[in-house]
């Protein structure tokens, strides 16, 4: 039984990691999309 906890356990860890490093990758493109709505504003300027 305890097989099946540690199993358990890590499926959800891994889950919640990679849950984590999507959320970061999002962040980052957000900000990348801020910047370049800048640069075009400025550019229409």
């Amino acid at each position: 039984m305890t097989f099946f906890a540690v199993g358990y356990m890590l499926i959800w860890l891994l889950l919640l990691g990679y849950t984590g490093f999507i959320h970061g990758q999002q962040r980052k493109l957000e900000k990348e999309i801020a910047l370049l709505h800048e640069l075009m504003d400025e550019r229409e300027n």
